[in-house]
């Protein structure tokens, strides 16, 4: 889905295992994110489809009575 890329301005410095910690960490974050990113739009596509029912519904038991 996507690449995290994390660098240190000096080219002398290696990783220690907090900086890979921090950097799942952040991929971590960033991976929920985009899930509840993608939940929240499906959840407003079901909010959408269900109002879009009720005013169906609405209208046609209007027109029956």
């Amino acid at each position: 889905m996507g690449a995290l890329h994390l660098a240190f301005d000096e080219p002398w410095r290696t990783y220690t295992e907090d900086d890979v910690a921090l950097g799942l960490e952040l991929a971590h974050r960033a991976e929920l994110a985009l899930e509840n990113a993608t939940l929240h739009e499906v959840a407003d596509r079901a909010l959408k489809a269900r109002d879009e029912l009720l005013s169906f519904v609405t209208h046609d038991l209007r027109n029956f009575l």
